[in-house]
């Protein structure tokens, strides 16, 4: 038997050699593992549904054309097939078309190629070329069959979505009749609804003459109390700002009475000393004038009140209530203690303060809650903040007060129970915010700000209260 070209393997589709193919992969399974071919090894693992797929298929060409001793052993297992013995034993170079025409309608023509390359007849390559020509021939006939079974399924659709339309406009005349019906009708009673509107409006302009005078009369009276309430108005911030130079002049004294007992202390009485009696005498004159700011602050709320004024920020009530005299106002602001041991700006330091009896807790918003969660959003960052306070509150029992720049919140949320929230206003930060809340809060009341910002550090510790940084105060929270 003449061995077949490798060449003609490149040649041949490969629609044509499946019938030699799946003869090479029967030889590939019956070989022992010396004997296959080196490249056709990582096949030996495949099953027969394996083998038939494009991969294996194009590793057994490969190999059909590259290796003699394969290729003589699955043509000889190849041509031994009945089928095939007996398409070789008739086969008649002079009748090739005659057969390949045959073979064509039943389907048959791979078996005929596979069997012309593995045997070589006379005029087997002829013969080949016929066969190729008739599948390709094959091929586009049933390439133009498929697309004009496309082009007639399209058609059918297209002719049915004209029926529709048909349908769609009959639908649509019908309903353009009844609509110039309908329309007809609208048209005699609109008249009758216009006369009936004619009359409404008539008596709607009696009523609303009637409601202009009645207006002119309110306004004359609204007017009148305008003027009254900006005389008020001006009564009451002239005391006010009255109020406020008397307290700016107590705070004033206070300092020097402060100051004045320091050099009593230190210096011996004599002529260029002051005795304790002209100390009681200073101090006397400051209460004085405290009753006197006292007296004030109440003409100024009861204007208030009475709407005169608007009320009061709750910061400012605040201030107004540290300002208030009381027999033991301390001097200086009382001091969250620091346990033994241990330095204020520490976890363990921070867990202890928090239970500090009396304790006022301020935290620097944003300055914390942005270390905590850079990429959440403002609204975010202020509701975890303000549930880790609640926790905090519930437990340490602290009342707080937690500070956001409030310029770009359009609606401010309250806070939790023991939690305050509080926003600055526009053209305000919030870091003079809660310096601010500082200083309104009594001498009495020690003061805790957590804040790593050195500018709210240094006034906070001016006003008296403590300090820590912002990664401390989470960490002691977070345990």
């Amino acid at each position: 038997m003449r061995e077949v070209s490798g060449p003609w393997f490149g040649m041949v589709p490969e629609s044509l050699l499946v019938p030699l193919l799946d003869a090479a992969g029967e030889v590939l399974r019956d070989l022992e593992a010396e004997d296959v071919p080196s490249s056709l090894r990582p096949l030996l693992e495949f099953d027969r549904r394996g083998l038939h797929r494009a991969s294996a298929r194009k590793q057994l060409r490969a190999a059909l054309a590259t290796h003699a001793s394969f290729r003589e052993a699955v043509s000889q297992r190849f041509l031994e097939r009945p089928e095939v013995e007996a398409l070789i034993d008739v086969w008649d170079p002079v009748g090739t078309t005659e057969v390949v025409d045959s073979l064509s309608d039943r389907g048959d023509l791979p078996l005929l190629a596979s069997a012309l390359v593995a045997a070589q007849p006379e005029e087997w390559r002829l013969a080949l070329g016929i066969v190729i020509g008739a599948a390709e021939q094959r091929r586009l006939e049933d390439v133009d069959r498929a697309e004009s079974d496309a082009l007639q399924t399209r058609i059918d659709e297209l002719e049915l979505g004209l029926e529709r339309s048909e349908s769609v406009r009959a639908d649509l005349e019908t309903a353009n009749k009844e609509l110039d019906s309908d329309l007809r009708e609208e048209r005699g009673s609109r008249r009758e609804r216009e006369q009936a509107l004619e009359r409404e409006v008539a008596d709607l302009h009696g009523d609303i003459e009637g409601l202009e005078c009645q207006r002119e009369s309110d306004d004359e009276a609204l007017a009148g109390a305008h003027r009254q309430l900006e005389r008020e108005q001006t009564r009451v911030r002239e005391l006010t700002d009255e109020v406020a130079e008397l307290r700016r002049r107590l705070a004033a004294a206070e300092d020097d009475v402060v100051e004045l007992r320091r050099t009593v202390e230190n210096t011996p009485s004599g002529p260029r000393g002051l005795t304790p009696a002209e100390l009681r005498l200073l101090g006397d004159a400051a209460d004085l004038a405290r009753r006197l700011a006292e007296g004030l602050g109440g003409v100024v709320k009861a204007a208030r009140s009475h709407g005169a004024l608007p009320p009061r920020p709750a910061a400012q009530d605040a201030t107004a209530d540290s300002e208030s005299p009381g027999p033991q106002a301390p001097a200086h602001r009382r001091e969250v203690p620091v346990p033994p041991g241990l330095t204020a700006d520490s976890r363990d330091a921070v867990r202890a303060m928090v239970r500090t009896e009396g304790l006022a807790l301020i935290v620097d918003g944003y300055n914390v809650s942005k270390r905590v969660w850079p990429d959440a959003t403002a609204a975010e960052q202020r509701d975890r903040l303000v549930g880790l306070l609640s926790e905090l509150q519930a437990r340490a029992k602290v009342e707080c007060t937690v500070v956001f720049d409030g310029d770009d919140v359009t609606t401010q949320r309250g806070g939790r129970p023991g939690v305050r929230v509080r926003f600055s206003a526009a053209g305000q930060e919030a870091d003079d915010v809660v310096v601010e809340e500082v200083a309104a809060l009594p001498k009495r009341v020690p003061v805790l700000v957590v804040s790593s910002d050195a500018w709210v550090r240094e006034h906070a510790e001016a006003e008296g209260a403590r300090v820590v940084r912002s990664e401390t105060f989470l960490a002691a929270l977070r345990g």
